[in-house]
């Protein structure tokens, strides 16, 4: 029993000693290395969970890692994975040139204060770890911090500080004359996956569309069913009216749907002026797991001085309509890309019908 005891005090001593080298570590960086390229630089990928970034006054754009290992914006959508990859390349080749001079350093400060973007890095790290197989205890500890500002004299370099300091530095990327301003970017829309839907077949449960300018009845297709259902205003069509075939070419098409720009209503309020209301279309899919979709489609007048409640007379973009994503996000989209789903009732009768 007292050999049971002494194991585990033994084991409570490690624990403490590891938190203490631990909190130790991650003080160790700091002090009075404020031009240490490690403020800046990420090595850690694969370890790096959570980034977020930020204007002063202003909502954290946040860019994490789901169980999944997919990255996620704002927890709730997928994030644009290209984007993501250009920022942990430059996060990882982050390089400080050289101090900024006494002379512009009140003035360079100030402006990254009041104007800069915040950036703050998490990863994952271990309490206990003892090989790659061997790691315990995990926690997210914040590992950089710093802001970013704009292009330096001489394209030298931009201008950034750590956080908690007040010495900023000129970072480049060395051999690269990428903008960081712009990979450091806060518009949602340069974050977010453009792809709006991307099901197989199998995970569809059902689809409902309407035509909110009366010009088509609305219908819905059930796949829940031992054999998928089509209800025409509310009314399930029998066997043999609907035709198996398309409606197999239409469960298949719900994949890789994307639009070609995230709208922001204060920086495109002049191009949304050209939305022409009501919608054309109104599409809702149902997922397997009870995910829902819901999608409305509407034209964009050409010269762009539409009213909002009035679509006649005027000529519409052959190429480009406005896309509402779930009651809250506007986007640019193609017709190329959603032609395929945008099937009025009668695609689904089957041509033996008199």
């Amino acid at each position: 029993m007292a050999i049971q005891k002494l194991g585990f005090k033994l084991i409570l001593v490690c624990i403490v000693l590891a938190i203490i080298v631990f909190f130790v570590l991650a003080q160790g960086r700091g002090g009075s290395q404020d031009t240490d390229t490690d403020l800046f630089r990420a090595n850690g990928e694969n370890g790096i969970v959570e980034i977020s970034i930020a204007k002063p006054g202003r909502d954290f754009i946040n860019l994490s890692k789901n169980d999944d290992l997919v990255w996620m914006l704002n927890d709730s959508l997928r994030a644009n994975d290209a984007a993501v990859r250009e920022l942990l390349a430059a996060l990882r080749q982050l390089s400080v040139r050289m101090p900024v001079s006494t002379s512009k350093r009140d003035s360079v400060f100030a402006a990254l204060a009041n104007q800069g973007t915040l950036v703050r890095i998490y990863s994952r790290n271990y309490l206990i770890s003892i090989s790659e197989r061997w790691k315990l205890l995990p926690l997210k500890r914040k590992t950089h911090s710093f802001w970013v500002g704009g292009m330096a004299a001489n394209d030298a370099g931009y201008y950034m500080m750590a956080e908690k300091s007040n010495i900023p530095v000129i970072v480049h990327i060395p051999g690269n004359t990428a903008d960081l301003a712009e990979i450091f970017n806060t518009h949602m829309r340069v974050w977010r996956d453009p792809v709006v839907i991307d099901l197989p077949a199998s995970q569809i449960a059902s689809i409902a569309a309407s035509f909110p300018q009366g010009d088509y009845k609305s219908y819905t297709i059930d796949f829940t069913y031992a054999q998928p259902k089509v209800f025409l205003e509310g009314q399930s069509l029998e066997d043999g009216v609907w035709d198996a075939q398309r409606l197999d070419r239409h469960i298949k098409s719900f994949h890789e749907l994307y639009y070609q720009k995230l709208l922001e209503p204060r920086e495109d309020s002049l191009l949304m002026g050209s939305i022409l209301k009501p919608a054309f279309f109104e599409l809702t899919v149902l997922d397997r797991n009870g995910n829902s979709t819901h999608l409305m489609f509407f034209r964009k007048a050409i010269d762009q001085t539409a009213q909002d409640t009035d679509i006649s007379g005027f000529q519409f973009d052959p190429n480009l309509f406005f896309l509402h994503i779930n009651g809250q996000a506007w986007a640019l989209a193609n017709y190329f890309v959603f032609n395929r789903i945008i099937r009025q009732p009668e695609f689904f009768l089957s041509d033996r019908i008199p």
